[in-house]
């Protein structure tokens, strides 16, 4: 697995007490928002209350012009559960800020801080009371990355397939690199990084199979491709792991459609739950399954979106790493028969 920390794991860790009054918290929220000009106050009570999530009650929200193309959202938010109203800050009022931005005429570059400023305007009365008090924290809401740790064998057999990779599979490492970059140097991962980390990673992959069969179409390559014995020898493992066999049933579980209403979802689920395992079917089916992530992707249709690219990226990314070295290592037994 790449990451360490999830929100549920983290959620479950605070102790939490829910005030049982009329007690509610009243958080007050700050995002930079990078992109216009805005000063306004949003007046209107139904607009409001239809962006209201469960317990989590939006009673105002406003923009506040800073400078040059900076404006700050302000919005305050009542709620009796200080974690779920963070999640929902993330999870919900903040894509559905950026949605609703991106619709407006004349908006082209848009980027909100990740810094969101979360203060808890009736602390003092909480602790009178007796209610926790729980900052905002990213820690909660976003996935810590877990460092490796790289070793001297490692990096000089990594440096001498690089070596024997002779340019041929350059431009595939080369967006895998990229697609590695999206943190920066953060330590975490948020919504979108996963998103744009999946699409940016099946680039690399789309320059590799190219490699192999050139003039076909994706489709065809892919499929193709799931019939490689080291692909089948990959997914035997990720099946026989139960870290990694919860990845390929995450992916069995969702409804992943290809040309002519080929559900491929429930192709992979159908093959794995055979008593007597079809390996093949379960490579080219997970094969599918990541190529029916990219499509929905691409074309806009993907429901759970960051999930899919997450679990997505989980399973294609050591897979492009096995692929190449064992492309490599093919051709090079290859010279060496001749």
């Amino acid at each position: 697995m790449d990451d360490n920390i999830k929100m549920d794991d983290n959620i479950k860790s605070v102790k939490r007490c829910i005030p049982t009054d009329d007690f509610f918290y009243i958080i007050r929220i700050d995002m930079n928002i990078n992109g216009f000009i805005s000063d306004f106050e949003v007046l209107d009570t139904n607009l409001l209350e239809s962006i209201s999530y469960d317990d989590c009650i939006v009673k105002s929200i406003s923009f506040c012009h800073v400078k040059n193309r900076i404006s700050v959202l302000k919005c305050r938010i009542a709620t009796k559960d200080l974690l779920k109203a963070y999640s929902f800050i993330d999870n919900k009022l903040k894509p559905m800020i950026i949605k609703s931005l991106v619709l407006i005429e004349g908006i082209t570059d848009l980027s909100i801080e990740d810094n969101i400023k979360c203060v808890i305007e009736d602390e003092e009365e909480a602790i009178k009371k007796g209610f926790p008090i729980i900052p905002y924290d990213k820690k909660y809401l976003e996935l810590v990355v877990k460092t490796p740790n790289i070793e001297e064998n490692k990096f000089k057999s990594a440096m001498r397939n690089f070596i024997k990779n002779n340019s041929k599979f350059d431009n595939s490492l080369f967006w895998m690199y990229v697609s590695y970059s999206i943190i920066g140097t953060s330590e975490v991962k948020n919504n979108f990084d996963y998103i744009s980390q999946y699409r940016l990673l099946w680039t690399a992959f789309n320059s590799f199979y190219s490699k192999l069969y050139i003039g076909e179409s994706d489709r065809k390559s892919v499929e193709a491709f799931a019939t490689k014995k080291y692909v089948i020898e990959y997914f035997t493992k990720l099946i026989s792991s139960h870290d990694t066999y919860k990845l390929l049933k995450t992916l069995s579980c969702e409804k992943l459609i290809l040309k002519g209403n080929n559900n491929v979802s429930e192709k992979l689920k159908q093959s794995m739950e055979m008593e007597v395992k079809n390996y093949n079917e379960i490579s080219l089916n997970g094969v599918l399954c990541l190529y029916a992530v990219r499509n929905a992707i691409i074309h806009g249709y993907a429901e759970k979106e960051v999930e899919l690219c997450r679990t997505a990226f989980e399973v294609l990314n050591p897979l492009i790493k096995l692929s190449i070295i064992s492309e490599i290592n093919s051709v090079r037994q290859q010279n060496q028969s001749l």
